[in-house]
């Protein structure tokens, strides 16, 4: 985060649903964070044409949407990597190179 970077709107939604879902952090706490990574962070808006184009990944992928849409933003961000334990290593999807942050330590 240093470095700065982005992350879409759907990526903040699943941080507030896992750490309130596993980890049990109270809604100051999870604020507090959010608060962080908007302050640290470029923040990609969910758009029609970010679903649209989550839809037409998913799709051509069979990914779940959930998936697809981080890629999307990240696409409509303009980035080269995405970062997350939930795709191939590796991979390459529509000029993004995923790469699992557990991975790359």
């Amino acid at each position: 985060m240093a470095a700065g970077g982005c992350v879409s709107v759907q990526v903040l939604n699943e941080f507030v649903s896992v750490t309130r879902r596993k980890q049990s952090l109270d809604w100051d706490a999870v604020e507090a964070w959010l608060d962080l990574f908007r302050s640290d962070l470029t923040v990609v808006p969910m758009t029609s044409e970010t679903q649209a184009r989550a839809t037409a990944i998913a799709r051509r992928r069979q990914i779940n949407i959930y998936d697809a849409t981080i890629l999307a933003a990240a696409e409509q961000a303009g980035c080269d990597v995405v970062f997350t334990e939930d795709l191939q290593h590796g991979q390459v999807i529509g000029g993004l190179t995923i790469r699992n942050p557990f991975l790359d330590a």
